[in-house]
């Protein structure tokens, strides 16, 4: 079955169009070849469909659209599936388990914010950059066939039930695996290590740096110089809250002039940054380095990102922490992902801060790195 279609025909960016299921309980499943490609869908309940990102929306937690692809090509065929939902619950996104407990995971996840189960080749894929990729590729194309499967234009395969509620019932049962409560840990807000009393205000940081030291304006970049292929980053999630951070060694007295990092993959118009900065002693935060955060805006950028911040004075002596928190993001639940160092597969998060799992920042070996002035 082949349809064409001009894609002018197809809803604005700010169009969806409900597509109600006649019951709770009916599951459609609709089949089409395209290309080298076989396209299965599946949806139970109501849901919402875009142009654009997000693309689809179920119109309630328990609703779900599965989209699956089995694509032939020279070393045989890939298959990629994607469940559609949303959440039942603020709670946790889990990556993955060790002995049995959650291991790393995304927080932050509100009710009803979109959750999107992922496979590539029947193998669970955390977070991958792939599926917006894919989604944008295939999903006007698929949206006509959605849309007529919905209203009977199409007919549907109803003779092997048992199938079609086994599709659903795995995919429910993923969801119920990944997404869960958050530990019963106090997310203590980053504002409470920025207030806490440290051995040395960060003002008289700077005055010890200026009065031990004159500057002579020599520079020396401290961190992650080298960005690889391997991203670490959310897609289809709230944005804002988001941290990530990192330890630099560091044996020089000076002041901070230039923040440099690496986006793999951005699909944001824009984000605000809040930027905060620790002094770190024998794996352990100490105190901070600034009175508040510090705020910077990225647009559509990607790749090596720069900003100079020198007119902060921030003083610096001794191993330092950054974290990057996301408090704007336009437009939200899209998708962004960090290039991480060479070094990333030796990286052990637990090993590196002893009292920072209350800052919720996922602490990885991203690519970032400073410009001392000393």
């Amino acid at each position: 079955f082949m349809m064409y279609f001009n894609a002018q025909d197809g809803l604005t960016d700010k169009q969806s169009e409900v597509m109600p299921a006649k019951s709770k309980e009916r599951i459609l499943h609709g089949s089409w070849e395209i290309g080298k490609s076989t396209f299965k869908v599946w949806t139970y309940g109501d849901f919402k469909i875009y142009n654009t990102l997000p693309y689809i929306e179920t119109v309630d937690a328990d609703g779900m659209v599965v989209i699956e692809e089995i694509k032939k090509n020279l070393l045989g065929t890939k298959t990629c599936k994607i469940a559609i939902t949303k959440a039942p619950f603020d709670g946790i996104f889990v990556q993955d388990f060790r002995d049995g407990t959650p291991n790393s995971w995304t927080h932050g996840i509100k009710k009803d914010d979109p959750l999107h189960l992922w496979t590539a080749n029947d193998e669970w894929v955390f977070l991958s950059s792939g599926k917006d990729e894919w989604m944008a590729k295939n999903i006007k194309e698929l949206y006509w066939r959605i849309k007529q499967m919905k209203e009977g234009e199409i007919n549907t395969n109803t003779n092997n039930m048992s199938d079609n509620q086994l599709v659903i019932q795995e995919q429910k049962q993923l969801k119920q695996e990944r997404f869960i409560k958050a530990p019963n840990e106090t997310r203590d807000e980053i504002g409470g290590l920025i207030n806490m009393q440290p051995t040395i205000e960060p003002s008289e940081i700077a005055s010890k740096v200026i009065a031990s030291k004159n500057l002579k304006g020599n520079l020396i970049r401290i961190g992650k110089t080298k960005a690889t292929k391997t991203k670490s980053g959310f897609s289809g999630y709230n944005a804002v809250g988001k941290r990530r951070g990192t330890i630099i060694k560091n044996n020089r007295q000076g002041f901070i002039r230039d923040l440099n990092f690496n986006i793999a993959n951005n699909t944001y118009d824009a984000i605000a940054y809040d930027l905060y900065f620790f002094k770190v002693d024998d794996n352990e935060i100490q105190h901070a380095l600034t009175q508040e955060p510090i705020r910077i805006n990225i647009k559509k950028e990607r790749g090596w990102i720069g900003r100079d911040l020198s007119a902060y004075k921030i003083g610096v002596e001794g191993d330092i922490l950054v974290v990057m928190e996301i408090v704007e993001a336009t437009p939200n639940n899209m998708g962004l992902f960090y290039a991480l160092s060479p070094n990333h597969i030796l990286y052990k998060p637990k090993d590196q801060l002893y009292n920072g799992k209350k800052l919720d920042f996922w602490n990885s070996a991203l690519a970032l790195n400073l410009v001392i002035e000393y």
